[in-house]
């Protein structure tokens, strides 16, 4: 439980924070850290499950992305920007679904027989990304102007 961090801070500390712009939005919330998926089992904190992705759909979030486990930083950034434009070019596509089809596309690439290493690495990674909370859940990504992309 002590271990699970964001930056510097602990999840205990993520507990104590309030987030505003997150209730007042119904952000989606994508965590590209590694373990920040996880769910723990501390009754120090909780009864049930405790994680990240728990703590931000309680301060309102309508989803929350984030990793099972440990993943390399290259492939965590190919995935994160494969997940992201997904999302950018459907809006009408609930991110459940945007996940989905890059998990597809990954695995498309380890059918063949002897598929490369990497394939097989991509594939892995890919799958340590979840969506905890709505399935339903869209985004609509804004340029910082507040343009869609």
């Amino acid at each position: 439980m002590l271990r699970l961090r964001l930056g510097r801070l602990r999840l205990r500390d993520f507990n104590g924070i309030e987030f505003p712009g997150v209730r007042r939005s119904h952000s989606l919330i994508f965590l590209n850290a590694c373990h920040s998926g996880r769910m723990v089992y501390d009754t120090a904190l909780n009864v049930a499950l405790f994680g990240f992705a728990e703590v931000f759909l309680r301060k309102g979030a309508a989803a929350v992305i984030g990793t099972l486990g440990e993943v390399e930083t290259q492939l965590a950034s190919q995935v994160a920007a494969d997940i992201i434009d997904h999302i950018a070019h459907s809006s009408e596509t609930s991110v459940a679904a945007a996940i989905r089809d890059v998990r597809a596309a990954a695995a498309a690439h380890v059918e063949a027989k002897n598929p490369s290493v990497e394939a097989l690495k991509r594939f892995l990674y890919t799958f340590m990304y979840l969506l905890w909370g709505s399935p339903y859940a869209t985004a609509q990504l804004k340029r910082n102007g507040g343009g869609n992309v």
